[in-house]
Order: structure tokens, then C-alpha cells, then sequence
């Protein structure tokens, strides 16, 4: 079976018109979405190597958690100056740390935790 590579034409025309929305239609909501395939195209081109963040640790689940409960509180501590970039401008970095901090200081532990409890366990005799 054929592996699905992205194309870069495709993925241009699609930030070429994702630039044009945020510039001409800011209201328009659906303008951002332009910009998926770019970023699927940047994920996974062979041709584009981004960097390794291995040595951060896996921030992932922590980004995940925190990520909308800190966009829900920078969007209420901007009030009418809020705007989807400037949500997302000051709540990537929080999130990140948070994800992070979660990291190094409860899941990681917590793995381990996990990881020993499974080999104390003694077989079940029927």
C-alpha cells in the first residue's frame, strides 16, 4: 500500500488563502481551518525536518488538559479586547509550562508508580 504524502502546492494555495482571510475577512471564523493541511504538510514532509522535543519530556497529555481551561482564562481576563490570536498568542506559552510542569512532576511519577505496582503483582491461581 502507497503512503499519502502531502502536496506542496496544495498546502500553499491553502496558506495563500488562510493570509488572505485573517487580512480581508478577520469575522470570518472559518479562515483559520485554511491553514490544516499546511501544518499536516509541515507535520509529516519528509523533506522538513523539525526539530526534537524528546528532552522536554511528553507534554503532550498536560497540553491537552490545561489547554482550555487557560484559554477560558485569558479570554475573561481580556474581555472585550479578546481576539482568537491574542487568546491563543497568550495561552500557548502557559499551557505549554503547565504540560510541562505536569510532566516532571506528576505523570512522570506517577508512570513509574504504575510501572512498579505491575511487577509486584502475584499470578491468580484458579
Amino acid at each position: 500500500m502507497e503512503k499519502w504524502q502531502p502536496n506542496l502546492v496544495l498546502a500553499s494555495i491553502f496558506a495563500a488563502l488562510g493570509v488572505l482571510c485573517l487580512v480581508f475577512l478577520p469575522a470570518y471564523s472559518y479562515g483559520p481551518m485554511l491553514f490544516a493541511y499546511p501544518l499536516v504538510y509541515i507535520a509529516i514532509s519528509p523533506s522538513i525536518q523539525l526539530p526534537t522535543l524528546d528532552r522536554l519530556g511528553d507534554v503532550s497529555y498536560g497540553t491537552y488538559l490545561y489547554g482550555w481551561p487557560v484559554e477560558q482564562v485569558v479570554n475573561h481576563a481580556l474581555g472585550q479586547y479578546s481576539t482568537w490570536w491574542t487568546v491563543f498568542g497568550l495561552s500557548l506559552p502557559i499551557t505549554l509550562l503547565l504540560g510541562w510542569l505536569s510532566w516532571h512532576l506528576l505523570e512522570k511519577h506517577a508512570l513509574r508508580l504504575k510501572r512498579i505496582s505491575f511487577l509486584q503483582r502475584q499470578p491468580v491461581s484458579p
